[in-house]
């Protein structure tokens, strides 16, 4: 890892985020005002990786977050277990906030799912506290099952009988809602979704845990919240797609 490549990574994130592809004619001219700001960015990198091979995660996220904040206040963090299973969801898990959570949460066994670009994949030390996926919701939650210890208790709940759905659209509204209902067993069956204008769409179920996977008209991924919650995406191969809500009727 040398703070060239670093800048060359994170340049490339940039006019990708720009959509200004190879041969774009402002590429060229704004480079060297992109390159500054990159070149600053990968030294802190570079000083972070070295502070997290010989301070560790913790203490490095410590040092670095000062560059990006004022202050942090926290709160409850007495609440939070030292050990045994945790999940931790933050509003801004792409900012600041996975370096506030690591910070002033000293476990270390505690993994920050990321996106897996170039730049981030070059900070060796730090890829031991670092889950990689793509942007894609379905990858995500794939990989951060994959995740999980094999040892990690299986609960089985089963999902047969009726509930009631609501399918939210990206943009916020509302897209579809009505009743599914899930007929075999628990690990598998099949279901019928009736939405509210009487249209029956019929598709498939499997359970593993607590993850759930419809195919069908669309194809949904959640997770089983509790027996009478079930929490989700879903998408459509015409490209909608959002999230969605059922609960036991």
């Amino acid at each position: 890892m040398d703070e060239r490549e670093l800048t060359s990574n994170l340049l490339e994130e940039i006019f990708k985020a720009l959509g200004w592809e190879e041969g774009h004619l402002l590429r060229a001219p704004m480079t060297p005002f992109f390159a500054a700001v990159c070149r600053r960015f990968a030294r802190l990198a570079m000083r972070f990786e070295q502070d997290v091979a010989g301070q560790g995660f913790c203490e490095a996220t410590r040092r670095i977050l000062p560059h990006f904040v004022h202050s942090v206040h926290i709160c409850g963090a007495e609440y939070a277990p030292t050990d045994g299973p945790l999940l931790v969801v933050s509003n801004h898990p792409g900012t600041v906030d996975g370096l506030a959570i690591a910070a002033h949460l000293p476990r270390p066994d505690l993994k920050i799912v990321v996106s897996g670009v170039p730049f981030i994949r070059r900070l060796r030390s730090t890829a031991n506290h670092l889950i990689y996926s793509s942007l894609e919701p379905f990858e995500r939650m794939r990989v951060v099952r994959a995740s999980m210890p094999e040892s990690t208790p299986q609960v089985v709940f089963d999902i047969c009988g009726a509930w009631e759905y609501t399918m939210t659209a990206n943009n916020g509204n509302t897209y579809d809602a009505g009743i599914m209902t899930f007929e075999g067993e628990p690990a598998k069956g099949k279901y019928l979704q009736v939405n509210i204008y009487q249209v029956e769409y019929q598709g498939e179920y499997a359970v593993n845990g607590q993850a759930l996977k419809l195919t069908g008209q669309e194809t949904w991924q959640g997770t089983i919240e509790n027996v009478n919650t079930i929490t989700g995406v879903w998408c459509r191969e015409a490209g909608a797609n959002g999230t969605f809500v059922a609960r036991r009727k």
